[in-house]
């Protein structure tokens, strides 16, 4: 269809004189000279089906082709019948197009860019909003635990008696701040007053004091004590309440410990 248009507008409306086959002849209106590569160039059709497209009108009988050394001359025909019909339907369009279709063509133009401009923004406005509402991949937010509230080291005369009992392996392992911080935590964390229970705490102490794990020499070191941890860990781990440990079967049993006043620091 396309390369049919495109030989109605070649063709000549008037008596032309054109170079055919190396001799001058006239044109007459609806014939043209042109080939298959130019026919090409000008459709954006492949050269072969240009020749397929031109068989093909040939034999629907709408064109001849009159081929030579340098291109053919084509010839439209029944030209004049579609001169006619273009010059009854198209006549009075062409004439006004001049006063009327100008402003008609400005008038698109300017809404076709209107249109586009619209549709830019609204792009635009499309990406911002699918921006916004995309939800950002946020990376787990880690739990904020709360601000550990640093006792301050105001011991009681019942923790510096306790101190004075602790074996120096037991304090050497541990400090007085980490003992009290333990000591002071049982009462506010678990409703245990040390210092009303001192009595209990110090024999307990005593027994802890005597067992075997705690009097038993190290392996390599050989020293007396070595398993017994900081006194800190004992007071968390509320080992006070436990019988110690002893390898030897027998029973350790609590005994009254009265304070002496004079060991308060």
């Amino acid at each position: 269809m396309w390369l049919w248009v495109t030989m109605l507008l070649k063709a000549t409306h008037e008596p032309l004189e054109r170079d055919f086959c190396g001799k001058t002849v006239t044109l007459q209106p609806g014939q043209f000279i042109s080939g298959r590569q130019a026919l090409a160039a000008e459709t954006g059709l492949t050269e072969m089906k240009v020749r397929i497209s031109i068989d093909r009108l040939k034999n629907d009988q709408q064109i001849i082709q009159q081929t030579g050394n340098k291109g053919s001359m084509f010839t439209v025909l029944n030209w004049d019948k579609y001169q006619i019909n273009n010059q009854q339907n198209n006549q009075p369009t062409t004439s006004q197009q001049p006063a009327n279709n100008q402003p008609t063509t400005t008038n698109k133009n300017i809404r076709m860019e209107e249109c586009k401009n619209d549709y830019s923004k609204q792009e635009r406005v499309t990406d911002i909003v699918d921006f916004q509402s995309t939800p950002t991949p946020s990376r787990p937010v880690k739990p904020v635990s709360p601000k550990k509230t640093k006792l301050e080291y105001n011991p009681s005369p019942e923790f510096k008696a306790f101190w004075n009992e602790v074996p120096s392996i037991g304090k050497s392992r541990s400090s007085p701040v980490k003992a009290w911080t333990e000591w002071s935590k049982l009462k506010s964390e678990s409703q245990v007053d040390l210092d009303k229970q001192i009595l209990d705490v110090m024999a307990s102490l005593n027994c802890w004091k005597a067992c075997d794990k705690w009097t038993a020499p190290g392996r390599e070191s050989g020293r007396v004590g070595e398993y017994i941890e900081g006194i800190h860990i004992w007071i968390r781990d509320r080992n006070w309440e436990e019988f110690p440990p002893s390898s030897t079967g027998r029973t350790v049993v609590k005994q009254e410990f009265q304070i002496d006043e004079s060991s308060y620091i």
